[in-house]
């Protein structure tokens, strides 16, 4: 009979830490990147009455008797699923869509992980939860370029971003189509003095910079020299002057089309092939050189630069040819910020170009419900959680990120009152094993009065 006492009594402990369980769940309802967490009972040692016996010729088997000593508490999981995020619209706030952990630097030195992407821009340009601890992740080179090595993995401080140094262009890259239906330079053309028919040119306008940031503006003008044959016009102004009516400066790549401060002249590259696939053909010009020398008004270097050619296409549609992108700046300042699915964050500064700062760094695990939970939304790797495997959002098992939303807490609050009253229930109910077996025990009292 005492053994129901004790076996009610460990179903009053083990209810009560699952009403403790379910109380923080619901008392974290609002919390930012929350994890539940459940109970899971097993019951507990037996006390056996009698052992199994195996059948023989003259008698059935009989079967093992025992009587349970009550339950125990066989675990409390945290519960690491995704959920929904809402939207805050705040530049720096970040949710995952997906699995992974942001990765925090406490001040003590300790890493820690974080489903939390509740972050600001402190006073020093670091970005930080709003607890202080830094946010992990890589800075872009001055390309833009991130080495995403976990080894390289730095705290995100965007005091260099704030300005844009001056960068002298030393390379464009040319991308679009020009038109096959234009018609070639009529019979009798001379490469050397004339102009090409202006209803059959394609003329672009794109600038260059030097090594103060200078802007200048490099003037292009392609035309058809045969079927599948095109030339280009090279000059800093606009009008394409041909040296005073002495001609047009022929240039044969790989040399460069140098020009000078005065900038009134115009150099003409030959023999841009395409083939019959409308694609450059290598047996022809694929890129264009040039070298600007205006250091005596500028003070800056002598800029040179090289035109790649070879992603430019020759169909039967209309002419849209462009410099795709050229590495080339002047001076500028910061001026606003954006977040990337990718979790870069990029700069736009008043000279209207824009480039990476930082990206953000994700953690995952193989087993994420191994992580221990240190507070502060934030969790620690055990010996069970596996080591973290660090790499970009959107890379592998990590989600990608949702820039200006917080995920909300996975707690139901259904499911949580629910599981209340089942624990509520069975409070009582084990507070009425004890409650019986008393009344039994003094029973066995007053049978000596």
């Amino acid at each position: 009979m005492m053994r129901s006492l004790y076996s009610g009594v460990t179903g009053l402990k083990n209810q009560q830490v699952k009403m403790d369980v379910i109380g923080n769940n619901i008392a974290n309802v609002g919390t930012a990147g929350f994890k539940k967490s459940r109970v899971v009972f097993s019951d507990k040692l037996y006390q056996a009455n009698r052992g199994a016996s195996a059948p023989s010729d003259t008698r059935g088997g009989t079967n093992p008797m025992s009587v349970g000593l009550g339950t125990a508490l066989f675990s409390i999981d945290q519960i690491h699923t995704p959920y929904a995020a809402s939207m805050t619209n705040r530049l720096t706030d970040m949710a995952l869509d997906g699995d992974g952990y942001f990765i925090v630097k406490q001040s003590s030195g300790s890493t820690v992980y974080t489903r939390s992407g509740a972050f600001v821009i402190d006073e020093y340009n670091n970005l930080v939860t709003v607890n202080g601890d830094f946010v992990q992740g890589w800075l872009a080179d001055e390309d833009g370029n991130f080495i995403t090595n976990p080894t390289r993995m730095t705290n995100i401080n965007i005091t260099d971003y704030q300005n844009m140094a001056p960068k002298a262009t030393t390379e464009m890259i040319m991308e679009g189509n020009l038109n096959s239906a234009l018609e070639a330079q009529a019979a009798g053309f001379n490469m050397a003095t004339d102009a090409p028919d202006d209803e059959n040119v394609v003329i672009i306008a794109k600038d260059f910079y030097d090594s103060l940031g200078n802007k200048n503006t490099l003037s292009y003008r392609f035309f058809k020299t045969g079927a599948n044959e095109w030339a280009c016009d090279l000059s800093l102004d606009p009008t394409f002057p041909d040296n005073g009516g002495t001609g047009y400066t022929s240039v044969t790549p790989p040399a460069a089309a140098n020009f000078t401060d005065a900038g009134g002249e115009t150099f003409r590259i030959e023999n841009i092939i395409f083939g019959t696939d409308g694609k450059i053909d290598s047996a022809g010009v694929t890129s264009m050189h040039v070298t600007f020398d205006n250091t005596a008004v500028s003070g800056a270097d002598i800029v040179d630069f090289t035109i790649d050619l070879e992603d430019i296409l020759q169909y039967n549609s209309d002419s849209n040819i462009d410099v795709g992108r050229q590495n080339g700046n002047s001076a500028g300042v910061l001026v606003s910020r954006d977040v990337g699915t990718d979790g870069i964050m990029n700069g736009t500064y008043d000279n209207g170009f824009t480039r990476p700062m930082f990206q953000i760094a994700i953690a995952s695990f193989k087993n994420a419900e191994g992580l221990k939970q240190i507070g502060n939304s934030s969790w620690q790797e055990s010996a069970n959680s596996g080591d973290p495997q660090i790499g970009v959002p959107g890379s592998g098992s990590r989600g990608s990120i949702m820039p200006g939303y917080l995920e909300m807490s996975n707690v139901d609050m259904a499911e949580e009152f629910t599981e209340m009253i089942v624990t509520q229930r069975g409070f009582s109910a084990n507070s009425r094993i004890i409650t019986v077996s008393d009344e039994m025990l003094q029973e066995l009292v007053n049978i000596k009065r």
